[in-house]
Order: C-alpha cells, then sequence, then structure tokens
C-alpha cells in the first residue's frame, strides 16, 4: 500500500518531473479531478478530464466514452501521452529501478 501510494504522489515519473497522478485524480477532491480538461507536463492541456480513479475499477470500459477497454490498457495511456507524461515505459522503469523503496 505505501509503494502504490508513493508511486501515485511521485512528480519524478513524468518527462520534467513536475506533475504526478495525485495532481489531477486528487485525493482530497474524491479522486477527481474538478477541471474539465486536465494538466499535464509544461502546463499542456490534455483532449479530456482525468478518469474517476475510484469509478475505474467498476467499469468494463475506461472513460465515459469507453474510449479503452481495461483498466490495464488505460494504465498505459498516460505515460506516452506528450501532454500527460511525456515519457517512455522505459524511462518509467529506470527511474523506479533508481528510487529508494
Amino acid at each position: 500500500m505505501a509503494l502504490g501510494r508513493k508511486q501515485y504522489c511521485e512528480e519524478g515519473l513524468v518527462v520534467d518531473g513536475t506533475i504526478a497522478c495525485a495532481i489531477c485524480q486528487d485525493p482530497e477532491a474524491g479522486f477527481t479531478d474538478l477541471n474539465q480538461f486536465s494538466e499535464g507536463v509544461g502546463g499542456r492541456l490534455g483532449d479530456c478530464q482525468a478518469p474517476v480513479v475510484m469509478a475505474a475499477s467498476c467499469s468494463a470500459t475506461q472513460f465515459c466514452d469507453g474510449l479503452v477497454a481495461s483498466r490495464e490498457e488505460q494504465a498505459g495511456g498516460p505515460v506516452g501521452n506528450p501532454p500527460q507524461m511525456a515519457i517512455t515505459d522505459n524511462g518509467v522503469v529506470d527511474r523506479l529501478s533508481e528510487a529508494p523503496i
């Protein structure tokens, strides 16, 4: 649980180290994004609002339009997306490998 919390709040997993999942899916706002369009790396806006984290486990498809078929598929989406995390899968692995536990 502690590792998951740390990763959820970790800003170092995006290309420029400025945002974390918890910024858009704010625990203090019920794990929601109060903005119409989620803000990502460099202040760039995405084309949708970050999905509500708690609702993801109850849905067969993800996003309000069913854009992706599973939580596993959705989880990989933000990583390489330029407005969101703008980092490669290998970049995330390297940063996690270097981080103290």
